[in-house]
This record gives C-alpha cells, structure tokens and sequence, in this order.
C-alpha cells in the first residue's frame, strides 16, 4: 500500500505523471499486493508516519517516483499533500 501511497504523493506534488502513477497501481495490484487503505485511519496513519523511519528531525521523508525506474527523496511534503494522497489511497 506504501508504495502506491507515494506514487499518489509524487503525482500530486507534480513530480510524476498520472499515467505513470496509474501504471504503478496496476502491476502491483497484478501481482497481489494490498493497494488501498481502509477509510478513516488517516488519523492513525499519520500518527504512524511520525514514529517511523520516515522521520528525521521532525520532517517526514519519503522515496517517490519521479519517472519509471527513477526514485527521489521528498522531504517535508505539506500536510495537506499528504492527507490527499491517503485519500487518493481509499476506496
């Protein structure tokens, strides 16, 4: 689900392209992989994200694609980014 997270951050902030986002869906989806977060844990979610490896000195950093085969550090995406990208992320 992470990484389908991500791809939707990177499309949002304007760094990957919404065909590309898609495509990433789609082949993990093929292969099995959980691609949805359940509705209403955003709280939760974020509380996570805080806690985890994601954070260094109060910032969130993620791995996001920027093009197929090309990954790029986002640091500190806004907030509001972030909760779009989880409900981009919902079914």
């Amino acid at each position: 689900i992470g990484m389908v997270y991500v791809a939707e951050l990177s499309r949002l902030a304007g760094r990957l392209d919404g065909h590309t986002a898609a495509r990433h869906r789609t082949v993990l989806t093929s292969v099995g992989l959980p691609t949805a977060y359940r509705p209403h844990v955003w709280p939760e979610l974020r509380a996570a994200m805080a806690v985890d490896k994601k954070a260094r000195d109060a910032k969130l950093r993620f791995v996001v694609l920027d093009a197929v085969a090309q990954p790029a550090i986002f640091e500190a995406p806004p907030e509001e980014l972030l909760e779009q990208a989880y409900l981009e992320v919902c079914p």
